[in-house]
């Protein structure tokens, strides 16, 4: 395992092998989706509406504060320690052109 310095977190992580579903930007919209950027350079669009019913999600269903979306450790983050697992939003969202 190899230590590596990440000048964007202002810390020490473990390099670990390539993992497509990591997520490098997001757009949020106003549609409740998601415009995500992933490590394999795919660009894919995350239908979040179905996911506001769940209690963990509740406080999303403002529209400003699912707009606070930001790509953070390689997932979707919008504080509060509510993020969301890439590896759902990579299996479960549509390729964009």
């Amino acid at each position: 395992m190899e230590m590596i310095f990440d000048e964007r977190l202002g810390d020490y992580v473990c390099k670990a092998g390539f993992i497509p579903w990591s997520v490098r930007a997001v757009e949020p919209n106003e549609d409740y989706t998601l415009t995500l950027m992933f490590a394999d350079g795919s660009k894919r669009l995350f239908d979040f509406a179905p996911l506001l019913e769940h209690p963990c999600y509740s406080s999303l269903q403002s529209l400003e504060a699912f707009m606070r979306a930001q790509a953070l450790h390689g997932t979707v983050d919008w504080g509060n320690d509510i993020d969301i697992a890439p590896e759902k939003l990579y299996e479960d969202s549509r390729i964009l052109p």
